[in-house]
């Protein structure tokens, strides 16, 4: 599935964030509909506590009529996922799934959490997730987020893909 990402990590800081975020997400919409009926829109919420979708402010960004999909970025282990799926009947996409790995814990370990979070989302109801982030020429020396060609977690990716998802 493709489709439409109006912002990443969308936030804002003043005291009425949510308030500018859903009128920019409502006519920023307006525009890619316009040109683009086929594909869904979406908007890179974070999800957590972040200015601007803090408390009610998820709820009034993503409810824009703009918003044909939810989105939750996990680098918090998932802490307000859960919240995130009770308080929209949209479908939720886990835009970014960041684990590190390298220095810090090894490739194994990263899959083995990886492989565990991705069956919690599936048991929440999560329409899917994407890792963050791969690159050609992973640092196995740093504590990044590094996924490279070898990494076995791309077997636990191909493990949780459904085959008409191939």
């Amino acid at each position: 599935m493709s489709g439409r990402r109006l912002l990443t990590r969308a936030t804002a800081v003043p005291p009425d964030a949510a308030i500018i975020l859903r009128r920019w997400t409502d006519e920023a919409g307006r525009i890619v509909r316009d040109n683009d009926r086929d594909h869904p829109i979406t908007l890179g919420t974070i999800g957590g506590n972040q200015c601007g979708t803090a408390g009610d402010g998820f709820v009034i960004v993503v409810g824009s009529p703009s918003v044909d999909v939810a989105q939750y970025h996990d680098y918090d282990d998932g802490r307000f996922l859960a919240l995130r799926l009770a308080e929209t009947d949209k479908p939720m996409l886990v835009g970014e799934v960041g684990i590190e790995a390298g220095s810090c814990r090894t490739l194994d370990e990263r899959a083995d959490i990886v492989d565990e979070r991705l069956t919690h989302y599936r048991e929440l109801g999560t329409a899917g997730a994407l890792m963050w982030a791969y690159v050609p020429d992973p640092r196995p020396t740093d504590c990044s987020f590094d996924i490279g060609p070898d990494d076995p977690l791309r077997q636990v990716l191909a493990r949780h893909t459904t085959p008409d998802e191939r």
